[in-house]
């Protein structure tokens, strides 16, 4: 095993003598690796990016170090840092316990590593300056099969005393800690067993280093001895071990332990490809050798040391290399090199890696672009420095024509500029990813005002990048954006190194010339808008962004919207922040008292609710803040709710306990109605059921009497309506608040939200809404952590109750809920400016709770009814949010979803709701189909639905055809290939995941007017093209390439802006690659993250909101070069359809009937021909989802192919 490292080796299980391992299945007793049918001594190296010792799976990032497992990839368990075991090892996973292990039990099944950067002698023991410690370390495990028993966990500094720090059951994640009394350590040694039966699948070790040593990561090479007469029995005195790896050589230590001086050769070779070194060895001595490293490629090869001395092989040794593609160069061009750095650019669909090897110091080669118009073309200029560079700024000139234009035209401009910054990988997706660094979000250095159009085109940009590292790659992406209107011909550029600056501010020799730019023109455009339809998830994560108002979060959402049509993709719901408003009024009750109107709607959960709003005198108006419903003007109202107790192990973490409120009112009863006095009961239902959220029945006492600002609400009974036995352990009157409140207020006799007047300029509190009275707790209050307002009137019960049983308590207190304004009862005039509401407020609720307020003079009570339902619609926000991302941003599709849970009280699907249903969405369609967005409307309402759940996804798509014709119905599919027969006529839009996707079912669906997209996400992984960080560059392009092979209409992707994790948790995209699910398992490196935050931490709760976009990824940047791959490709088929039948109609007239005609038809069919080879290009570079083509180059090639034939085409058929 050859580790990269200078100074240290890693030596074998406890032994100086050499670790002689197979890196699949490995114990203490095997030695020896099978090749074929022989053994051979199998020796290790590692890589040394610094003077230190790195295997694979072992990184150092930000003077952190950090250990993952990767039983996946090629060394299986084996890794520089594992010491010994006695556990097996099956596939991808140590077994302790069980059958599989049965002949380790009697000596017990463990695994231990050991962690050091100090080299790996036996004892573990040594001190000293210079060593680099351990100042803190966390140990991850998984355990994923699981029978019974626990994982435990024990560390050790020595190897000797150890000490336990966990015992984890059963499977799932786990983290350990080592014990702060012994750190700092020198290396850290971890052991763990099992007491029962179960399996690790992964082990993650992440420590503080004592030392902020630069940043690395590690690989191994195991190499296996073919041949060595040097030390045999006719040994020739001459021993050879590989020790460690450089980013360019293999280090080979030689020794000579005879009298005389010798004449080696050493060489590195894979295939024809050699390097080779002569070294002389003097008597009775030891060198080490750098070997340089022949050139490798991405991928598994063989890698050959030999060792010659004259003719004869003295040593001969094999490694198997898995070299990550990162890693491998071979691609690019060379512009210039002085003694401060080398300057080379490339296409865009390559991945830099930071040490990616520079092409050749050839003869510069100007950067050539090709372009349509209406396109962005994209590339990328690479600085390596030699020295750390402090600052460098660049000069881009601006394009112009090879030739003179007649006129002023549109020309090419510069778009953007922009840095492209590298994620840590730690744990990769798959046996294509590894750990290390990799380019993906492009940080904007400068970037044109889109939206101001491209009228500037002489103008000259200056940027400057600071702080370039030496020996480390960084790639500049720059865009070009050619508009519609300029003519097809080459346009020229230049970019200027205008300065260089090292860290000692002294300058830095920078190239003479400046780098030629050239671009050529298709003479066609491309169109707005995009022919691929695209579904992406975007949301708004605001702890990056900590804004406050609704005109913040409308101000970054279109920022959102702006970065979205940059790259040609349409959101889910572009009109997120402006979305349908709409109400059902149901049959209803309406009670005024010349002071307060009271609405019992008989659909709603609350049993009243509350507005200031009579037509007995002035009506005081009041509008909500924006918020889906209710479009009624109202402050609050009064919901009954429970607090329920089941059993442990179910509801809230697991307690048991959970809060539910009721759904309908069923039942309205008057007790006593006079002009003065109206008492009603009122009896509301909770409909569903699960666990610790139970179905009842409450029955409350409404009293409302004649020009009060208040009324009276008492519970007489709660039913039990559910099959099964809970405990009330208290109630609520609920005072869900409508308007945005400031805050509240509590004391031992009321509560109550304080709002400002909207009438008023006063932004201070102006309007209370609360209750008061005695016997409850008052708990009104704004949420911290979610800003959600809980207006809690609580009273305790502990109350157990059967199925059907009812509980009516005695003498229950009366709460009085009551809204106040300045002066209101209490006798002032006028509003108060500045003072503080309590005391005022206070001195009302006393006067009320003594029943000292008077009635206003000449009021009564009035009740009227309301027996049908009625709908109500609020389309402003939505028009105006969709006539700027539909009809000006050319969004092509949004996710229409209106599906109440409930509708007058019936179940979501059933016939009752489905009824009522239609009458909702007959206005919804109507309203699409008069503004011409019908079209762009699908309905992704459920996802992946189990073949358990087919038939209820039946129901609900049924009920949607019914109710909302015109908008598609889009099903995803992850369990069976599809289309899928058994949902034939219930799908509209078909969305398998790529791998499942039936080329023949959907040929059928299409033909029958029907969509069928794709989508990938977490899955499918290697080899198939998906959005992964750590897979190569063209995997993110040439998908869109297989959806014009196979015909698809479009593309889903779940989302863009996962910054999430485990529970929920922030997880930094910036600072790990791998996204994480919320159980805590792992998805792929930037699954979910084609965006990054506009910021590169999360901000705390107070600080100033940041209104800005967010930051693109080099991979979103890809799919938009393959969305206008696809348009190239969907162009070129409408035009060869088009000179199909123009060449068909020509024969039918007669060929010999004009000149002109008969000059046209060769001309068509040398251009037809052309068009079928260019779309050739499919199945050359596409052999299957799985078999494509992996050079950029030649994806290049087949696209100037494509447009050549679309210009041919075009002057064929004489279309500008």
């Amino acid at each position: 095993m050859v580790s990269k490292g200078f100074a240290f080796v890693g030596f074998g299980i406890g032994s100086r003598e050499g670790r002689d391992v197979e890196p699949s299945h490995r114990d203490v007793e095997q030695r020896y690796s099978v090749i074929g049918a022989e053994k051979s001594p199998l020796n290790s190296v590692s890589r040394a990016p610094c003077p230190l010792l790195l295997g694979s799976g072992e990184s150092i990032r930000n003077g952190i170090y950090r250990f993952v497992t990767n039983f996946g990839g090629y060394a299986s368990n084996d890794s520089r840092p594992l010491f010994a075991h006695t556990a097996g090892f099956n596939t991808n996973r140590w077994v302790l316990g069980g059958p599989l292990s049965e002949r380790w039990q009697e000596s017990g099944a463990w695994v231990i590593y050991r962690h050091t950067l100090n080299g790996t002698g036996d004892t573990g023991q040594g001190t000293g300056e210079g060593r680099i410690q351990f100042e803190t370390a966390v140990m991850t495990f998984v355990i994923g099969y699981y029978e019974g028993g626990q994982l435990v966990v024990e560390v050790s500094i020595d190897g000797k005393a150890w000490k336990e720090v966990g015992r984890f059951a059963p499977s799932g994640e786990y983290v350990a800690q080592v014990p702060n009394e012994l750190l700092p350590a020198d290396e850290i040694w971890v052991r763990f067993w099992a007491t029962g039966v179960l399996q690790v699948n992964a082990y993650r070790m992440e420590a503080k280093l004592s030392e902020n040593l630069p940043d690395a990561t590690g690989e191994t090479w195991y190499f296996a001895v073919k041949r060595d007469t040097g030390q045999g029995t006719r040994g020739m005195g001459l021993s050879v071990e590989p020790k460690a790896l450089a980013d360019d050589a293999l280090l080979v230590l030689v020794k000579n332990a005879t009298a005389k001086r010798r004449q080696i050769a050493i060489s590195l070779s894979t295939g024809k490809n050699v390097k080779s070194v002569k070294v002389t060895l003097q008597p009775n001595s030891e060198q080490i050798v750098s070997v340089p490293m022949p050139q490798l490629v991405a991928g598994e090869q063989v890698v050959t040391l030999t060792v010659r001395e004259g003719a004869m092989v003295v040593y001969d040794a094999e490694a198997n290399v898995q070299k990550p593609w990162i890693e491998v160069g071979g691609f690019g061009y060379h512009l210039a090199e002085t003694d401060g750095f080398g300057l080379w650019w490339c296409e865009a669909t390559y991945k830099v890696g930071r040490t990616t090897p520079r092409p050749s110091s050839r003869a510069p080669r100007p950067v050539r672009l090709e372009s349509a118009r209406n396109e962005y073309e994209p590339f990328q200029l690479v600085i390596t420095p030699k020295v750390p560079i402090k600052q460098l700024r660049l000069r881009l000139e601006p394009f112009v024509p090879s030739t003179r234009p007649s006129s002023r035209v549109p020309r090419p401009v510069w778009d953007e500029v922009a840095f492209v910054d590298y994620v840590p990988v730690t744990i990769p997706t798959d046996a294509w990813g590894a750990v290390g660094e990799f380019p993906d979000p492009l940080i904007p250095i400068w970037r044109r005002n889109r939206e101001q159009g491209t009228g500037d085109t002489e103008k000259v940009i200056e940027v400057q990048v600071t702080n370039l590292s030496a020996n480390r790659n960084q790639p500049l992406w720059l865009t070009v954006y050619v508009p519609k209107g300029t003519p097809a011909g080459v346009y020229r550029a230049t970019i200027q190194v205008i300065e260089a600056i090292d860290e000692n501010g002294k300058p830095v020799p920078r190239p003479s010339s400046p780098v030629p730019v050239e671009l050529r023109v298709f003479g066609f455009t491309l169109p707005d808008d995009t022919p691929l339809r695209t579904a992406y998830g975007v949301h708004i994560d605001n702890d990056w962004h900590r804004l406050r108002t609704q005109e913040q979060f409308r101000q970054v959402w279109d920022l959102y919207m702006q970065t979205c049509r940059r790259y040609r993709i349409s959101p889910y719901t572009p009109h997120a922040y402006a979305p349908i408003r709409w109400e059902i009024v149901g049959p209803r009750t309406t009670i005024d008292n010349g002071v307060l109107r009271l609405v019992i709607d008989r659909w709603q959960g609350r049993i009243v609710s509350v507005t200031w709003d009579t037509g007995q005198g002035a009506r005081k108006e009041i509008s909500p803040v924006p918020r889906p419903s209710p479009l009624v003007p109202s402050i609050g109202g009064v919901l009954p709710l429970l607090e329920q107790f089941e059993r442990e192990g179910v509801g809230w973490e697991d307690k048991g306990v959970e809060w539910s409120g009721t759904e309908v009112v069923r039942d309205v009863r008057i007790v006593e109605q006079s002009e003065k006095r109206l008492m009603l009961d009122i009896t509301a239902e909770r409909l569903t059921s699960q666990p610790a959220r139970r179905k009842f029945a409450a029955t409350v006492r409404l009293t409302v009497e004649a020009g009060k600002p208040y009324f009276a609400v008492q519970l007489l009974r709660i039913v039990n309506t559910d099959t099964i036995r809970w405990r009330i352990n208290g109630y609520f009157h609920l005072l869900p608040p409508d308007l945005k409140p400031l805050s509240a207020i509590n004391t031992d006799h009321f509560g109550a939200w304080l709002f400002a007047d909207p009438q008023s300029q006063v932004p201070s509190p102006q309007i209370a809404f609360g209750a008061a009275g005695v016997g409850f707790t008052y708990s009104v209050r704004i949420s911290p952590v979610t800003g959600h307002p809980h207006g809690d009137v609580y009273r305790p019960v502990g109350k157990w109750l059967e199925p059907n049983e009812a509980w009516e308590p005695a003498d229950e207190p009366v709460a009085f809920v009551f809204l106040w304004d300045t002066g209101q009862g209490t006798g002032d005039t006028g509003k108060w400016e500045g003072e503080a509401p309590a005391e005022p407020l206070k001195k009302f609720v006393e006067r009320l709770l003594s029943g000292e307020i008077s009635s206003q003079p000449e009021s009564k009570v009035q009740i009227t009814e309301q027996p049908e339902p009625g709908f109500r619609y609020d389309f402003s926000e939505f028009d105006e949010a969709m006539s700027r991302y539909i009809d000006e941003f050319r969004f092509n599709g949004f996710n229409l979803v209106i599906l109440p849970e409930r509708l007058g009280g019936h179940e979501r699907f059933s016939p009752e709701w489905t009824e009522l249903y239609k009458r909702l969405m007959a206005p919804v369609i109507e309203h699409l189909k008069q503004k011409g967005w019908l079209k762009f409307a699908y309905c992704y309402w459920v996802d992946e639905p189990s073949p358990q759940q087919y038939e209820d996804v039946k129901r609900g798509m049924a009920a949607l055809k019914e109710a909302c014709p015109g908008v598609r119905r889009l099903l995803t599919f992850c369990f069976d290939k599809a289309p899928v027969p058994v949902f034939y006529d219930f799908v509209d839009l078909w969305v398998p995941v790529m791998s499942l996707f039936d080329e023949q079912r959907a040929k059928e669906r299409q033909a029958l007017g029907e969509e069928v997209w794709w989508y990938v996400c977490t899955g499918p992984k290697a080899p198939y093209p998906n959005n992964f960080i750590d897979h190569p560059a063209i995997t993110h392009r040439i998908r869109y390439w297989m959806m014009a092979k196979w015909n698809l209409d479009g593309d889903l992707y779940w989302s863009m802006t996962y910054w999430r994790g485990k529970g929920w948790r922030l997880r930094n995209p910036y600072e790990d690659g791998q996204s994480e699910t919320p159980e805590g398992g792992y998805w792929g490196n930037g699954d979910g993250r084609l965006l990054y935050p506009p910021v590169r931490q999360p901000l705390p709760e107070n600080a100033e909101p940041v209104i800005a976009p967010p930051i693109p990824s080099l991979r979103l940047a890809l799919i938009a070069e393959g969305i206008e791959d696809f348009c190239y490709l969907k162009l070129l088929r409408q035009l060869r359809d088009k000179a199909r039948d123009a060449g068909q109609g020509a024969r039918d007239k007669g060929q010999g009937k004009g000149q002109g005609r008969a000059r046209l038809l060769p001309s068509l069919e040398k251009a037809l021909k052309q068009a079928d080879e260019a779309l050739a290009s499919l199945d050359r570079l596409i052999r299957s989802q799985t078999d494509y083509e992996r050079d950029p180059q030649k994806l290049y090639a087949e696209r100037r192919k494509i447009a050549e034939a679309i210009e041919r085409l075009m002057e064929v058929l004489g279309e500008k």
